[in-house]
C-alpha cells in the first residue's frame, strides 16, 4: 500500500516549529526592568534621605560645638576637660553618622533583596506558564500529527481500493468481451462445419485448424456424426 512519505515525526516536528514562547520571555524581561527601575528609585531615595540626615547631623554637631565652646568659655574651663568634652561630641557625631550609614546600607540591601525575590518569583511564574503552554502545544502537535498520518493512510487505502475496483471492473469488461468473442467464434465455426457430413473431411479440417476453439467445434461435429442419434436420424431420413 503506497502512503505519504511524511512520517509522524515529520508532522510533529513541523507543528512544534510553530511554537513561539518569546512573549513569555518578553514579559519577564519587561517586569525585571520595571523592578530594577523601581529599586533604583528607592535606592536613590534612601541615599537622598541618608545625605539629608548626615547633613542634619553635621549641622547639629556644629551647633553643639558652638554651644559647648560658649559654655566652657563662660565657665572658664580649660585643658583636659575641654578635650574630653570635644571628644564626646566627636564620638556622638561619629556614632550618629555610623548609624545613618548602616541604616542606609541595610535599606539598600533590603531593596535589592526584595527586587531579586520579586523578579525570581515572577520568573518562576512565567516559566510555569511557558512550560504549560509548551506542553499544551506538544499535546496538540501529537494529536494533529496522528490525525495527519491517519488521513494519509485512509487516503492511501481509498486510492488502493479505488484502483482495485477499477482493476476488477476492467477484468470484468475484458472477460465479457472474451466471452462475447468466444460465442461469436463458436457460432462462426459451428455454421462453417455444420455443412460437413464427412468425418474424413472434418479430420482434414482439424489438421488445418488454428485455434483450440475451432478444433473443439470440429471434434464436436465429428462426435455428432459418429453418434447413434445422428445415424438413426440419417436412417430415418432415407
Amino acid at each position: 500500500m503506497a502512503t505519504n512519505s511524511k512520517t509522524y515525526e515529520d508532522y510533529y516536528n513541523a507543528y512544534m516549529q510553530g511554537i513561539d514562547t518569546s512573549a513569555y520571555d518578553a514579559l519577564a524581561s519587561r517586569y525585571a526592568e520595571s523592578v530594577d527601575r523601581n529599586a533604583a528609585q528607592q535606592i536613590e531615595a534612601a541615599n537622598t534621605a541618608a545625605q539629608s540626615q548626615l547633613k542634619q547631623a553635621y549641622i547639629t554637631r556644629m551647633k553643639d560645638q558652638r554651644t559647648l565652646d560658649d559654655s566652657l568659655a563662660r565657665s572658664g574651663i580649660r585643658g583636659g576637660m575641654t578635650e574630653t568634652a570635644n571628644l564626646k561630641l566627636d564620638t556622638n557625631y561619629g556614632n550618629t553618622r555610623g548609624t545613618i550609614n548602616t541604616n542606609r546600607a541595610n535599606a539598600i540591601s533590603d531593596i535589592n533583596r526584595t527586587a531579586e525575590q520579586n523578579k525570581l518569583a515572577y520568573q518562576q511564574d512565567i516559566d510555569a506558564k511557558k512550560q504549560a503552554y509548551i506542553e499544551n502545544r506538544m499535546a496538540e502537535a501529537r494529536q494533529a500529527a496522528r490525525e495527519d498520518v491517519n488521513n494519509d493512510i485512509n487516503r492511501a487505502i481509498q486510492a488502493e481500493q479505488t484502483e482495485y475496483e477499477r482493476s476488477v471492473q476492467q477484468d470484468q469488461i475484458k472477460y465479457e468481451r472474451e466471452q462475447t468473442q468466444r460465442t461469436q467464434d463458436i457460432e462462426k465455426y459451428t455454421s462453417k462445419y455444420s455443412k460437413y457430413y464427412s468425418v474424413d473431411k472434418l479430420r482434414k479440417q482439424l489438421k488445418k485448424a488454428k485455434t483450440s476453439l475451432e478444433k473443439q467445434v470440429i471434434n464436436a461435429r465429428i462426435g455428432y456424426l459418429k453418434s447413434p442419434e445422428y445415424k438413426a436420424a440419417k436412417k430415418n431420413a432415407k
